[in-house]
């Protein structure tokens, strides 16, 4: 598994999440459940949230994911992520699942962090998309 086909989501691309199906439409198999270095925080009016990379012993809780055509789920991911616009940045980052230690792409958010609020657990609460409305913004990957 190489790094340009593995992708690490924290927020509402993973299972259960509303924007799953995003990531599923690319016919993507589950890793395994895993942390990155960093911190999470919900972005005020948003129903997505955002992480930083850190070096600190922070973590974020999320899922690993290998892509069966990293090329074109990536440029389709990234339309999403709204990278051409700045919202998110597509970054590799080291990916823990157990003992093992991976290399994979995820997103972070380069935002103004005064607009939200850490998530000291680390982990974002997925909600589902049969519970809940669509966001203004169709959601991110996380």
């Amino acid at each position: 598994m190489g790094a340009n086909g593995l992708i690490f989501v924290y927020g509402t691309l993973m299972r259960g999440g509303e924007n799953h199906r995003k990531l599923a439409a690319h016919k993507v198999r589950f890793v395994g459940e895993g942390k990155i270095k960093g911190r999470l925080f919900h972005i005020r009016g948003e129903s997505y949230p955002g992480a930083a990379p850190t070096s600190s012993r922070t973590y974020i809780q999320g899922e690993l994911y290998e892509l069966n055509s990293p090329d074109k789920a990536l440029k389709k991911l990234d339309q999403f992520e709204e990278t051409n616009e700045g919202l998110f940045v597509r970054k590799l980052a080291d990916v823990w699942v157990g003992r093992q230690k991976f290399k994979a792409w995820t997103y972070f958010y380069p935002g103004r962090k005064n607009r939200a609020s850490n998530i000291a657990s680390g982990r974002f609460r997925v909600r589902s998309a049969a519970r809940k409305k669509p966001a203004k913004r169709s959601g991110k990957i996380e």
